[in-house]
């Protein structure tokens, strides 16, 4: 046999180059590498849970094959999660600021919440809301009003 020869055959069986074989890293690394499993569900742990329990009309609490009462199976579910989306809304916070007098006749008044501007109409939030959608979101100030206005809100831009 040649030296050429050898040196094939030892390419093609992996083993007789060694540990340091950059093959034999490869072949290692395909069966260390976990499975994959796909498109699939992924656990959501950082949303909230809420947990919306189903139950039968009273009309319907009869046995389909017999016509008898059906009975609450206690404890046992069906469940299902699903991703859902509950859609921003808007309210009005009204903040009324104690007032204190004094005998002497001083009239004090309660700290507020921050604003941005002296007896400015839109919250902080409001304010970083805007702000994070044009910049972040890059949404367009006049998107902004017109998605507020479907959900109640009249605003200009």
């Amino acid at each position: 046999m040649s030296p050429g020869a050898s040196r094939r055959e030892g390419l093609c069986f992996g083993y007789a180059l060694g540990d340091k074989s950059e093959k034999r890293n490869r072949h290692q690394r395909r069966a260390e590498k976990k499975q994959q499993t796909g498109h699939g569900p992924r656990d959501q742990a950082e949303f909230p849970r809420i947990e919306q329990v189903h139950t039968l009309d009273e009309a319907d609490e009869t046995c389909p094959k017999c016509g008898g009462e059906l009975q609450v199976f206690e404890g046992q579910f069906e469940e299902a999660d699903e991703v859902d989306i509950v859609e921003r809304r808007f309210v009005v916070l009204r903040h009324k600021r104690q007032k204190y007098r004094c005998d002497c006749g001083c009239i004090e008044t309660a700290e507020g919440p921050p604003k941005l501007q002296k007896s400015g109409r839109y919250s902080v939030g409001f304010a970083t809301a805007v702000g994070v959608g044009k910049y972040a979101d890059h949404l367009p100030l006049q998107r902004q009003v017109v998605q507020m206005r479907r959900q109640g809100l009249s605003i200009d831009s």
